[in-house]
């Protein structure tokens, strides 16, 4: 009985290849995601799409393949196996090896209608089972030729898949190539020197003053030295004044002229706060400048505070306390005595007498022989002896006052191990007027014993203390000029460290004993210990050797000079700013950070020297003293020799001769019209006085010391200094117009 065999039902295996391709396309998808992902600048392939014609399959019944194949795709049905995402050129070649391979002769099956520009694909089905395969193979057409092989899209171009896998370079190179020359076309030219310097001498900067702009306040100091760091560095516009192509500053002159006051000009009305028109004789400035400022100095309704402080030193931000610190980390602090000895013009600057061995000396000798010869014929000069290395010794003198000025009554030299090496009782030769017994504890029960005179101790002293030995004392040159004897190695306290209340005065050595080493000193109403404060300043010297030289300095602890802010503006703004300072003497905010710092003695020096530094130089400080020192508003420097010139008690009460006031006021309008004339072009030039008249204050200030002195040492009805709400008041409104100062400010052209 022949029975009918029925044949199993033929799955199409074309159906089940798409779902397992279909399934891992989705995988692949999906790792494909997380890698783009992690890795987002990484190119693969694996998301490129081929556009294909419906291919004809060699068994009727399996459905076409879809029309749209991705990469993976054409992979597996070319039978190569495809690699995890890697970088994109092993990728690319093993895919276009894979698409450019022949397809098998048993996948190929002709098209019913292809077109010349679709790709023909067949799949054989293989069936897991022998026996259900024909007895008889069919044999399969070849694919007819492709006359056009589709393209892919790679990124930025266009590649076919008849081109051999070398071209992806060669496109990628090409088209870099084209972008270079299209860049090269596009990029400006850069300007010739000649056309760059045409178009900087068309520009003009310039302060503009809006006529409708209204000042809210008076202009302090501070907005002085703002303007000067908003045109060099990184400070805040100024909203009183208008600047007009400010780039174009690069050299700022600061000039300083204290004493010429507001009512030097005409037509000033000190309590507006409004630029001002004004009229002058001093041809200088009614010539170069439009308008005036009035400019109010700091202080209290007493008293003014410095206004040059003010203006050379800010308080330090975040950038600057990091340059410190990393400065300080740079610098080692442990230093040794040597480190600590003034320089010569740091002798001259506080009125030293000049040792012959002071090192560069001899060479101002050649500019200036006066700093070198003695004072007098009792004057003397340490020799070196032979004591080994060299040693260290406080000094700290008492004096009393004669006929002849202040003269030596007391000496205490003090070792550096601590050790009273001197201490002697001095009668004076001249007959003493005041003992000052509140100040130095001496009284004349105690020098009426005495014989012991000063040439004397010149003598012990020279045989104690060698030429190389380092003696230190606090505002020493007073003891070397009471004992009439030079030293080249000196260190002062008053010098080393700075004052808490204002960085150009000295400090007291009760207030640093109490600041630095929590001790209260001269606390005695008979008078100071000279040995309780020489071994002070050898504690003060303690101190600087362990902590370092910028201990006890005022940039430590808050502020910095301007100098230092011009040196380091930002890190993002390396430029270096050089900073010149001329000035009288060696002022201490420029030590650190200026490139240049020249000593001067008279004004003439100071406009010299400033017309020289201003090329080198973007900030320039002058000071010019001819004026203040002749108002008799300032202390001049004193000498050593008997006679010589110096401010008295009742020196403000004098009368000036005007006329050599107005001397000095035409030789200031020449001196500043002959360094106007020699600086660059495009130059700001800023001159600012600082203050107005002090003399009336300053009297009032004295008279009003005196009655408090009186008050607290004396009875009530012997107090002959008298003070009352008139002279209170008087002293507040002399303190208002003394605040009042002028500023200038120009460009040169």
């Amino acid at each position: 009985m022949n029975s009918k065999k029925t044949e199993p039902k033929k799955r199409t295996p074309s159906e089940k290849a798409l779902r397992r391709l279909a399934q891992e396309s989705k995988d692949e998808g999906k790792k494909s995601r997380k890698f783009h992902k992690k890795f987002p600048h990484h190119r693969t392939f694996t998301d490129v799409v081929i556009p294909t014609e419906p291919a004809t399959l060699s068994n009727p019944a399996s459905p076409s393949l879809p029309t749209m194949m991705t990469l993976p795709d054409l992979t597996r049905a070319s039978g190569k196996r495809r690699r995890r995402s890697s970088p994109t050129g092993s990728l690319a070649k093993s895919t276009m090896q894979a698409l450019l391979s022949p397809v098998s002769e048993t996948s190929s099956a002709p098209s019913s209608s292809s077109s010349s520009s679709s790709a023909s694909i067949s799949l054989q089905h293989k069936s897991k089972k022998s026996s259900h395969k024909k007895s008889s193979k069919e044999v399969l057409p070849e694919a007819p030729v492709r006359q056009e092989s589709p393209s892919l899209y790679l990124g930025s171009f266009t590649l076919s898949l008849n081109d051999p896998v070398e071209t992806i370079e060669q496109k990628e190179e090409e088209e870099k190539k084209e972008k270079e020359e299209k860049e090269a076309v596009t990029k400006p030219k850069r300007k010739s020197k000649e056309k760059s310097a045409i178009l900087h001498e068309n520009i003009k900067p310039q302060f503009i003053v809006e006529p409708n702009t209204k000042i809210a306040s008076m202009l302090r100091v501070s907005d002085l030295r703002d303007l000067v760091l908003y045109l060099l560095a990184d400070g805040r516009a100024p909203s009183w004044v208008g600047i007009k192509q400010s780039f174009a500053i690069h050299r700022i002159v600061s000039i300083y002229v204290p004493s010429l006051s507001p009512s030097m000009f005409n037509g000033l009305n000190i309590s507006s706060a409004q630029p001002q028109t004004f009229e002058s004789s001093l041809g200088f400035f009614h010539s170069n400048f439009e308008h005036a400022w009035v400019v109010e100095s700091p202080g209290n309704k007493h008293a003014i505070f410095s206004p040059t402080e003010t203006f050379l030193y800010l308080m330090a931000n975040s950038h600057d306390r990091s340059v410190m610190k990393v400065n300080q980390n740079k610098n080692p602090k442990s230093v040794s005595p040597l480190d600590l000895i003034l320089t010569l013009e740091e002798l001259m600057f506080n009125r030293y007498p000049v040792h012959p061995d002071t090192t560069g000396a001899a060479i101002a000798s050649s500019q200036n022989i006066e700093i070198l010869e003695p004072p007098g014929e009792d004057w003397v000069d340490t020799k070196p002896l032979d004591f080994g290395a060299p040693r260290v010794f406080a000094i700290d003198c008492e004096m009393c006052e004669t006929c002849e000025g202040k003269e030596l009554t007391r000496v205490t030299i003090v070792g550096g191990d601590g050790d009273v090496v001197l201490d002697e009782l001095v009668k004076p030769f001249n007959q003493i007027s005041n003992y000052l017994s509140q100040y130095s504890g001496i009284t004349a029960k105690m020098l009426d014993p005495i014989n012991t005179r000063l040439s004397e101790v010149q003598e012990r002293i020279l045989s104690l203390i060698s030429s190389d030995d380092i003696i230190i004392g606090h505002s020493l040159e007073n003891d070397l000029i009471a004992l009439k004897m030079r030293h080249p190695r000196v260190i002062d306290t008053a010098v080393a460290y700075h004052s808490e209340t204002s960085i150009h005065h000295k400090p007291s050595l009760k207030n640093l004993a109490k600041s630095f080493l929590k001790r209260d000193i001269q606390t005695s109403h008979e008078g100071h210990d000279s040995k309780e404060d020489a071994e002070t300043c050898l504690d003060l010297l303690d101190l600087k050797l362990k902590y370092g030289a910028t201990f006890g300095h005022t940039q430590v602890n808050g502020k910095i000079s301007l100098a230092d802010r011009l040196s380091h503006v930002s890190p993002r703004d390396p430029k270096l700013r050089p900073v010149a300072v001329v000035d009288y003497g060696v002022p201490n905010w420029a030590c650190s950070s200026a490139q240049t710092i020249v000593s001067c003695t008279d004004d003439d020096e100071v406009i010299k020297h400033s017309g020289k530094a201003v090329n080198g130089h973007s900030f320039t400080w002058a000071r010019l003293r001819e004026l203040e020192l002749l108002s008799e508003t300032a202390l001049s420097p004193r000498r050593f020799r008997k006679g010589g010139p110096g401010v008295s008690g009742n020196s403000l009460q004098n009368p000036i001769d005007c006329s050599v006031v107005s001397q000095s006021c035409e030789r200031l309008g020449e001196r500043l019209e002959n360094l106007y004339q020699s600086l660059p072009a495009n130059t700001a030039v800023l001159v600012w006085t600082g203050h107005g008249d002090k003399r009336a204050m300053l009297e009032l200030n004295a008279k009003r010391q005196q009655y408090q002195y009186e008050y607290r040492t004396k009875n009530w009805r012997d107090i002959t200094c008298a003070w009352t709400d008139h002279d209170a008041q008087a002293l507040v409104a002399a303190t208002d117009v003394a605040r009042k100062g002028l500023a200038f400010l120009t460009v040169k052209r």
